[in-house]
């Protein structure tokens, strides 16, 4: 059984509620933006990190911290919301 994880105490809050990972996402995302590919950096970020986070098995990990996940899904999701349209124009 997969153990979900919200925020761990070993962590301070930042890392604990995965803005390190969202920084990342954000960094990303605006530079692709700024040379007009952000929805596909959008969308790269947004991918990289649940890869990461699910790991490479087929079966859900042991332990899964779920704003490691959750915080770059919001960062994406938000700029593809917002400025998304499509991919291509």
């Amino acid at each position: 059984m997969t153990k979900i994880i919200f925020m761990p105490a070993y962590k301070n809050w930042f890392k604990g509620l995965g803005l390190h990972h969202a920084s990342v996402v954000a960094a990303l995302t605006l530079a692709c933006h700024f040379i007009g590919i952000g929805s596909l950096g959008a969308a790269f970020g947004m991918g990289w990190y649940a890869s990461r986070e699910w790991g490479l098995d087929i079966y859900p990990p042991r332990t899964f911290e779920i704003m490691d996940f959750v915080s770059p899904a919001i960062v994406s999701i938000t700029y593809l919301v917002a400025f998304g349209g499509s991919f291509f124009g």
